[in-house]
């Protein structure tokens, strides 16, 4: 059994709706050509950092999926698609052995 860790915010029922929000206004001013140097998404990146190891701690599975999902976007593929390939393993190891 795992250890109980004090952690600053009650990460498991932490409500994330705002902060999507604010994540939606800067993808939008991207869109706009609006530049953004800085912007208050209502969460700080030490939080985020904490949030990870939250989840890592919590839900290492989880945890292993969000960060896979985190790369998949970046590398270019679509959200909504990497979030099925993330949930069907097999068929991203097939997509990656067609690729290479």
């Amino acid at each position: 059994m795992k250890k109980s860790k004090k952690w600053s915010r009650d990460w498991k029922n932490f409500d994330w709706s705002k902060v999507r929000e604010k994540i939606c206004e800067v993808e939008e001013m991207n869109r706009k050509g609006e530049p953004v140097d800085k912007f208050d998404i209502g969460i700080s990146p030490d939080e985020i950092e904490e949030y990870f190891g939250w989840l890592y701690y919590s839900d290492s599975n989880k945890y292993f999926e969000t960060i896979l999902l985190i790369q998949l976007v970046q590398a270019g593929i679509p959200q909504k698609e990497a979030q099925i390939l993330v949930k069907h393993p097999e068929e991203l190891k097939k997509a990656m052995e067609d690729l290479l």
